[in-house]
């Protein structure tokens, strides 16, 4: 599977990755998706653009993951954790707070 197909599939209609960002075929399921970063040689931190469209494109995977119940609903409440408490969690620090949150119950 060619790169160009991945973007075509994972990206809707007008949507335009930034230079930086690549896709590259996953292995997980089907339709997987591996997004790289390039920062390029002066080492420069990601835009706000850029910070976004991987979000929505790592939220769009997980939607798209068959395993995943909670589709890209995971990414959000993770995120919002993390914004609310002010602190960088990894998803795996705070995985129980995600699911009882998805779960309805009191997640914060």
């Amino acid at each position: 599977m060619q790169i160009e197909d991945n973007s075509e599939r994972i990206l809707k209609p007008g949507e335009k990755l930034p230079p930086s960002i690549t896709v590259e075929p996953g292995r997980l399921f089907d339709g997987d998706c591996i997004f790289r970063y390039t920062t390029g040689s002066d080492g420069k931190f990601p835009t706000i653009n850029e910070l976004g469209a991987l979000v929505t494109l790592i939220a769009r995977i997980d939607k798209m993951n068959p395993r995943y119940r909670y589709d890209s609903r995971f990414m959000l409440v993770y995120l919002k954790i993390c914004i609310k408490d002010d602190y960088c969690y990894t998803w795996q620090e705070i995985l129980p707070r995600i699911l009882s949150w998805l779960r309805g119950e009191t997640g914060f």
